[in-house]
């Protein structure tokens, strides 16, 4: 059996926000979103917990993940077995402004298909974002207070790892062996 490549993508947050997880299935060079977690103000403990046996379920090929701020720290909990699959990456205004470029090109051009299931609270949290012009003229985006736009940018990590196995590097793949899955991920198959 060939495992189809797999992707996360990982926003910390915990007071204000919820720290979130999205997850991409490259099937026939579309991305499927076939997954997510989302944990409302949880310990990060907690969060480390869950993606180290989401990744033991799921061998995802690389993972995204939020590096700023308290993301740096939180990085550090992981163990040293999952350290070779987690990108991190570091939001700077103009970073977000490029990874925001990938996930749209990456819609524009059909290669990025949200599941049903997960996909109106999502698409909610991707339309909310507020592109707004600072006083020095340059265009920033935030969401407004009170909504939430965790999920967005646990998608838009996983979109920025995955983007280069779209957009030609070679797909890697390796056989496994099917095992009876857990109860600790909600993931659904298209």
């Amino acid at each position: 059996m060939v495992r189809l490549p797999k992707f996360g993508g990982l926003d910390f947050a915990k007071r204000v926000d919820n720290s979130a997880f999205e997850m991409l299935v490259l099937k026939e060079g579309v991305l499927l979103h076939s997954g997510e977690k989302v944990w409302p103000h949880t310990d990060y403990k907690i969060v480390i917990g869950d993606m180290v046996n989401i990744q033991i379920e799921e061998k995802m090929n690389l993972i995204g993940a939020d590096a700023t701020g308290v993301g740096d720290a939180v990085l550090e909990l992981f163990p040293r077995t999952m350290q070779h699959v987690i990108r991190p990456i570091k939001f700077t205004q103009q970073r977000k402004l490029d990874m925001i470029d990938v996930v749209q090109a990456l819609f524009n051009n059909d290669l990025l298909k949200l599941h049903p299931k997960y996909s109106e609270i999502l698409s909610d949290e991707i339309l909310e974002q507020e592109r707004i012009k600072s006083d020095a003229g340059n265009l920033l985006y935030r969401h407004p207070p009170g909504f939430h736009d965790d999920r967005f940018w646990a998608l838009a990590c996983a979109c920025e790892v995955a983007a280069p196995y779209v957009y030609g590097r070679p797909t890697p793949t390796i056989a496994v062996a099917e095992r009876e899955r857990g109860n600790n991920f909600d993931l659904k198959e298209f």
